[in-house]
């Protein structure tokens, strides 16, 4: 149960089901998941910086912020679903562990076109093991709350885009004037 840190990395990255367990329920394992956490953001925030230049230094503090928070609020949702729609075996510190280490495959961002869309798939493939291991679900259970997660996650992500847009169309608005 004391795998070392770049061990348990490459156990989450070639979906190995006991090293998803042995992260949900390491507590020592919440420093590391936030550390992989930075990390991932802050290589994806460069990523976007050296592919898209205009959004410079903002777009980097933006893809940290953004990274951080929704590791801090996935976490709390895929929990809340899990266990209490699924009755899984699960609590918001097990999901930060684990979802904190799958965010490994946020470094994708650095191949462009590609990349975002390959660390999704590996993260949604990942999420199903981490959901089955931790709440101690059926396989074909957690693929459906992993959907059910990424359904509410999506309302979610589109409701804050929504009132974020609306205030910044509002604010750009009121600056003209």
């Amino acid at each position: 149960m004391n795998t070392p840190f770049l061990q348990r990395l490459v156990g989450v990255i070639t979906f190995k089901a006991p090293i998803y367990r042995e992260i949900a329920h390491d507590p020592e394992a919440l420093r590391p998941a936030a550390l992989v956490v930075l990390i991932s953001s802050l290589i994806a925030g460069v990523a976007q910086v050296l592919f898209v230049p205009q959004v410079g230094f903002w777009g980097l503090v933006a893809q940290l912020v953004v990274g951080i928070l929704a590791w801090l609020i996935g976490s709390f949702v895929v929990a809340f679903i899990v266990a209490n729609l699924f009755k899984g075996k699960t609590d918001t510190g097990e999901m930060l562990r684990i979802l904190g280490h799958l965010s490994v495959f946020n470094v994708l961002a650095i191949i462009p076109c590609i990349g975002g869309i390959a660390g999704l798939v590996l993260s949604a493939a990942g999420l199903v093991i981490a959901i089955r291991e931790s709440a101690e679900l059926a396989t074909d259970k957690a693929i459906i709350a992993a959907i059910a997660v990424f359904v509410v996650s999506f309302v979610i992500g589109l409701l804050i885009g929504l009132i974020f847009g609306v205030g910044a169309a509002g604010i750009a608005v009121l600056s003209q004037r």
